[in-house]
C-alpha cells in the first residue's frame, strides 16, 4: 500500500487559518449553509521513492432514519480526482465540496457522512450533522443560553466528577495540575435530540495559543440544563506559570462565552454561588436603528417566525387582518408537525419556505 491514511474533515467555510488550515467542525445549521467542505489527507509512502497516480474518489451520503447509510449506489455526491502524487509530496490534501450559492437551498436537516476512497477502496468515514433551528451568529443564538462559566483544578479525570470540590479564579502555580472549565448551559432545543459540538481556546496574557480542546456532547430530548466540562494540564504540576488567562468558547463559529482566571503564588476560591464574569452574550440585533424590514429578515433567520410576524403585525396599523391571519395560522402549522411528525419533514419545509417568501413580500410591499 502507497498510503497512510491522516484525516477526513468537514468544514463550510473556505477561509483559511494559520496553522489550523479550516474552521473544521462536523456541526452545522441548515441557514447557514451553502457548501459543505471536505478535506481527505494521507501520508505518502511513496516519499523520496517514485511519483504515483490514482483516483479519489469523496462521496457524501444520508443516514437514514434506522441510522444505517444509504446503498452505496445512491450518493449525494461524488467527487472524483486523478491524482498525481509526486515522490517529494510527504503529505497529500484532497479538498473539495457540494451545495448550491445560496444559503439553505441544497442542505437539509439530518445525519450524513463524508467517505473517502482510493482506487475504489474505502478509506475512511467521517459523521457530520445538519439540524434547522436557526443561524447562530453574535446576535443570537437559538440552541442555549449560557448561564455560567467557572474553573477548577483536578486530576486527569477531573472532567468526567459530577461535581468539582470547590471553583477558583486564580489558581497555585506549585499545585496546579488541570485547569478545566465548566459551562452550563440552557437547552432551548427541547423538542429534540441534538450533538452539540463546542471548540475551547485558552490564551494566555500575550494571546499566545496555550491550549485547544473539542466537546461533543449528546443532548437529549427534553434536558433542561447542560454541563460541559474541558480543561488541559498534566498529573503533575509544572505545565501552568504565573500569568493572566482567558478561555473562549466557540460553537458553530461563533463566540458564545469567554471568561479570565490566573495563575499566581496562591489560589483564589470562588465565594458561595458567585459568578465569574461570562462575556459573548448576544445583542437583540446586529445593527443600531433598524428599520422593520430589517428587524423581521433577521427575526426569518434566527428562525423566529412568530417574532417576525408580531412585527409585521405591529406595523400595520390593524390592516390585511385577514391576510396576516392566515400567515398566523400557517405558523401554528408548521411549528406542529415539525415537533411532531418527522416524516413529513420534507413536505413541511417547502410550506415553510413558501410562508417565508410570502412574508418577506408582504413586507416588501407594505414597508
Amino acid at each position: 500500500m502507497k498510503y497512510k491514511y491522516k484525516s477526513l474533515k468537514t468544514y463550510s467555510s473556505p477561509e483559511w487559518l494559520r496553522y489550523t488550515g479550516k474552521k473544521y467542525r462536523n456541526l452545522f445549521d441548515k441557514n447557514e449553509l451553502s457548501y459543505i467542505y471536505v478535506e481527505f489527507s494521507f501520508i505518502n509512502k511513496m516519499y523520496d521513492e517514485e511519483d504515483w497516480t490514482s483516483n479519489i474518489s469523496l462521496k457524501a451520503f444520508r443516514i437514514n432514519s434506522t441510522g444505517g447509510a444509504a446503498e452505496e449506489s445512491d450518493p449525494i455526491c461524488e467527487l472524483t480526482h486523478e491524482q498525481k502524487i509526486d515522490k517529494d509530496q510527504h503529505t497529500i490534501f484532497i479538498r473539495d465540496g457540494w451545495g448550491s450559492p445560496v444559503l439553505g437551498e441544497f442542505w437539509k436537516a439530518g445525519e450524513y457522512e463524508w467517505r473517502a476512497y482510493i482506487g475504489g477502496r474505502l478509506v475512511a468515514k467521517s459523521s457530520f450533522y445538519i439540524y434547522d433551528v436557526g443561524r447562530v451568529s453574535d446576535g443570537f443564538n437559538p440552541y442555549f443560553n449560557v448561564k455560567s462559566l467557572r474553573f477548577f483544578e483536578d486530576d486527569e479525570k477531573g472532567r468526567r466528577k459530577p461535581k468539582p470540590v470547590q471553583y477558583q479564579k486564580t489558581f497555585e502555580a506549585s499545585s496546579t495540575r488541570y485547569i478545566y472549565a465548566e459551562l452550563i448551559l440552557e437547552n432551548k432545543v427541547r423538542h429534540l435530540d441534538w450533538n452539540l459540538e463546542l471548540e475551547f481556546h485558552f490564551f494566555n496574557s500575550a494571546t499566545q495559543s496555550k491550549a485547544q480542546t473539542l466537546e461533543w456532547s449528546k443532548i437529549g430530548k427534553g434536558e433542561e440544563h447542560i454541563r460541559v466540562v474541558t480543561g488541559w494540564g498534566a498529573n503533575s504540576p509544572g505545565i501552568w506559570f504565573e500569568d493572566k488567562f482567558r478561555l473562549n468558547a466557540i460553537f458553530m463559529n461563533t463566540l458564545v462565552a469567554s471568561g479570565s482566571f490566573e495563575v499566581g503564588s496562591s489560589a483564589v476560591v470562588v465565594e458561595g454561588n458567585e459568578q465569574l464574569n461570562v462575556e459573548g452574550q448576544a445583542q437583540e440585533f446586529s445593527f443600531s436603528n433598524p428599520t422593520i424590514f430589517q428587524i423581521v429578515k433577521e427575526l426569518i433567520n434566527r428562525n423566529q417566525l412568530e417574532r417576525a410576524l408580531d412585527q409585521i403585525v405591529a406595523h400595520s396599523d390593524g390592516k390585511n387582518a385577514t391576510e396576516l391571519g392566515v400567515f398566523r395560522e400557517n405558523i401554528k402549522f408548521i411549528e406542529q408537525r415539525i415537533l411532531s411528525n418527522v416524516e413529513e419533514y420534507e413536505a413541511v419545509m417547502s410550506k415553510k419556505n413558501r410562508l417565508i417568501y410570502e412574508m418577506v413580500s408582504y413586507c416588501k410591499r407594505n414597508f
